[in-house]
C-alpha cells in the first residue's frame, strides 16, 4: 500500500510540474487595450445573457485576435466576458 501511494504521489508531482512550466510560445507581455470613447456603452455579456453598461476608457482583455462573423470580439472586463465590436477596441500600446 505504501509503495502504491508513493508512486501516486510521484505521478501527481510530475503532473504539477508539467502544469507549472511556462509555455514558451506565450508572450510575456501583450499590448494594452481599452474600450474606446467616453461615457458608457451597452454590450452583450454571455455570462448573464443580457446587455450590461460598461464605462468606456477602461482596460479590456481581448480573448481572441480576430472578430467573429458578427464583427464582435470576446473580451474580459473585470471578471466577465463581453462581446465587443472590433471598432470599440482601441490598442493603446505596450505599457
Amino acid at each position: 500500500m505504501k509503495l502504491e501511494l508513493s508512486a501516486s504521489l510521484r505521478e501527481i508531482e510530475n503532473l504539477l510540474m508539467e502544469l507549472v512550466k511556462v509555455d514558451k510560445e506565450v508572450p510575456e507581455s501583450s499590448p494594452i487595450y481599452i474600450l474606446s470613447g467616453q461615457g458608457h456603452g451597452w454590450y452583450y455579456s454571455p455570462n448573464v445573457n443580457q446587455m450590461l453598461r460598461l464605462v468606456r476608457g477602461e482596460e479590456i482583455y481581448p480573448l481572441q485576435p480576430k472578430a467573429d462573423e458578427h464583427g464582435k470580439v470576446p473580451c474580459m472586463y473585470n471578471t466577465s466576458i463581453f462581446m465587443i465590436p472590433e471598432d470599440d477596441i482601441e490598442e493603446i500600446g505596450w505599457n
